[in-house]
């Protein structure tokens, strides 16, 4: 696997980015999704000019935290509402108390000098963060990754965007529509990879063998409608003595109670740390999988960006993409028809094409290789570096 030049760092750095104070719901660490995508963002961040201040009902494991960063953390009152059927009630009702936590907050970023906030539109503390930007008169950055929260509070999302320094956007689909819905100042910051673990440069040699049975794997949580679109593939690899491999908190319990219940080649792996998952992933399947479900159209399905390729172009293999044509991998993948294999219904003779393309070793290692040269580009920690200090610079 690939690793960066730590020396690369000191370049890549500028000297006169602003003290930041990262103000959210949502913890930066190195745990899972979006707290490991902004764990691997903020890591580099000059010590000395971060504070990060929690206020959500998740807060950070001091072991997994960025090392020497101060972090200040404030407990929502009745935690538990969030969790129930009130829960839109009780954010309208922690939006009530922003300018009381804006206050307490004022005193942190005074003493840290704080020139500039950055926040993730989840939860309450996105608006929070905006409060105490408006009050100390300091530049907004706010990152969205989903669209739930202009759903929960749209006059507020609407009000926020347009007053925002920089907002940053999880795909390009998003950043135009908001661009053109809100006028705001919208940037595309696709999630990355670690500074230090980039992937592979070449593909794997399962790619170029014939070590058959296919074996096609999936890594990620399993949802119902996953389920059913993992049925009609787990079929057709049996008729071709193929085996399918799921990783994440999927048990066999759960697998034995869904509609994949019976099936031998089904082999459920479990949880395995990020490393060891991309190495597994490389040495024991042919092909990997990447679901989103077909469900009726909406804003996140359109607009949003599985995290999931930031890995799976690292490993080495080729990809599946499986969904509606309105999901955003689906259409996103349209501009690069060499480096995955696209399926856009639940018709099962499109499927079993796509599997029997994928037994051509030849096509198995193009396929990778125009993957991983893809991954690099669009996934890497430079290009998600550059894209947000050039925002925090130019204010």
């Amino acid at each position: 696997m690939i690793k960066h030049d730590t020396n690369l760092e000191k370049i890549l750095i500028p000297q006169n980015l602003p003290r930041l104070a990262y103000i959210s719901d949502v913890p930066a660490e190195a745990s899972y999704h979006g707290s490991m995508l902004l764990y691997r963002l903020l890591e580099f961040y000059p010590k000395d000019k971060l504070v990060i201040i929690e206020t959500g009902h998740n807060f950070s494991t001091p072991n997994k935290r960025i090392p020497s960063v101060p972090h200040y953390k404030y407990k929502n009152p009745f935690i538990r509402l969030q969790f129930t059927r009130y829960k839109k009630s009780y954010l309208s009702f922690l939006r009530i108390l922003t300018p009381l936590r804006s206050a307490q907050i004022s005193s942190i970023l005074k003493k840290n000098r704080t020139e500039a906030i950055l926040s993730v539109a989840e939860g309450i503390g996105w608006m929070i963060a905006f409060q105490v930007a408006q009050k100390n008169k300091i530049p907004y950055h706010l990152i969205i990754h989903d669209t739930y929260t202009s759903k929960t509070f749209p006059n507020v999302f609407s009000n926020i965007l347009q007053q925002a320094n920089s907002c940053l956007c999880v795909s390009p689909f998003m950043s135009d529509e908001y661009r053109k819905q809100y006028r705001c100042n919208s940037t595309v910051l696709f999630p990355s990879r670690s500074r230090f673990h980039y992937g592979y440069s070449s593909p794997s040699q399962t790619t170029i063998n014939n070590n058959y049975p296919l074996t096609l794997a999936f890594a990620g949580s399993i949802w119902k409608h996953y389920i059913t679109m993992i049925k009609p593939i787990v079929e057709i690899l049996k008729h071709y003595n193929g085996q399918f491999h799921i990783y994440g908190d999927a048990t066999p319990e759960t697998i034995n109670a869904s509609e994949l219940a019976g099936y031998d080649n089904i082999h459920v792996k479990g949880y395995l740390p990020h490393a060891q998952l991309i190495d597994t992933l490389r040495n024991t399947s042919h092909v990997l999988y990447s679901p989103l479900a077909f469900l009726p159209e909406d804003d996140n399905m359109r607009l949003c960006f599985p995290s999931k390729l930031v890995d799976y172009t690292a490993v080495g293999l080729p990809i599946i993409l499986h969904g509606p044509p309105y999901a955003s991998q689906m259409r996103w993948a349209t501009q690069y028809p060499d480096s995955f294999v696209t399926i856009d219904s639940m018709d099962t003779q499109a499927i079993e094409r796509a599997i029997l393309r994928l037994t051509d070793p030849a096509t198995r290692h193009s396929l990778a290789s125009n993957a991983i040269a893809l991954g690099q580009k669009v996934f890497s920690w430079e290009t998600a570096w550059k894209t947000f200090t050039h925002c925090l610079l130019n204010p």
